[in-house]
């Protein structure tokens, strides 16, 4: 699943933005970043803006493919295959009544690393500094999303409004002490909003970095859609 091809990602700008938010700084050994966050925090993030880019891209598969990095040429068979069966596999390990997107992620991803989400957990106090191994850790979560945005756009929905819908203080702080939600305070997002915003992104990406890697005709299709 991971991207061969040697092109850029659109991935590596979102990682950007949340990987230095949870770094740290060793005293003697460099920066590190720790277990928890990085599967919790890093990974949800990357998660959901793959997933929000999926659905933004839901009739353009062979951009939603170049913008992961995909070459010209494989990229639409890309996102078709490799990434529905990535999906499928998302959707049949969710469960729970709790439809939200920590069910899509976060605990299958506990449950593949033989990880449980409990408080005080010794894995979540390990050390990583390997930055290799923590982008494509990023870039996997990312795919991970935009394979559920793409394929399963209405089931998305479903799960978007329920992570995002408003809940009781009390509600709230327990969804958070069990990790259904990631953030420990309420922040109602709109998905068309972040649709644009993610999609503006990816733009802005594409004109600085790698302006070659989508055709005109391209761009402008995405450029329609942020301001559609």
């Amino acid at each position: 699943m991971s991207d061969q091809s040697g092109f850029p990602s659109v991935a590596e700008m979102f990682a950007g933005m949340s990987v230095p938010k949870v770094t740290e700084e060793g005293l003697f050994g460099g920066p590190y970043v720790r277990q928890g966050p990085l599967l919790i925090t890093v990974g949800g993030w990357m998660f959901q803006c793959g997933s929000v880019l999926g659905y933004g891209l839901k009739d353009n598969p062979l951009i939603l493919g170049k913008l992961l990095g995909i070459s010209a040429d494989r990229a639409e068979e890309y996102v078709r295959d490799v990434l529905q069966k990535l999906a499928s596999k998302q959707l049949a390990q969710a469960s729970g009544k709790d439809t939200t997107l920590s069910q899509l992620y976060l605990f299958p991803t506990l449950a593949e690393a033989g990880y449980e989400l409990t408080p005080g957990a010794k894995w979540i106090d390990v050390k990583t500094k390997e930055g290799e191994m923590i982008f494509n850790f990023s870039n996997i979560a990312f795919q991970k999303g935009a394979a559920v945005g793409f394929h399963f756009p209405k089931e998305f929905q479903v799960y978007w409004a329920n992570t995002y819908k408003p809940r009781s203080e009390d509600e709230w702080d327990e969804a958070y002490r069990t990790g259904i939600v990631t953030t420990p305070q309420q922040n109602i997002l709109i998905l068309e909003d972040e649709v644009c915003n993610v999609l503006a992104d990816s733009a802005d990406w594409i004109k600085e970095n790698v302006p070659a890697q989508l055709t005109r005709q391209e761009i402008s299709i995405l450029h329609n859609l942020v301001n559609s």
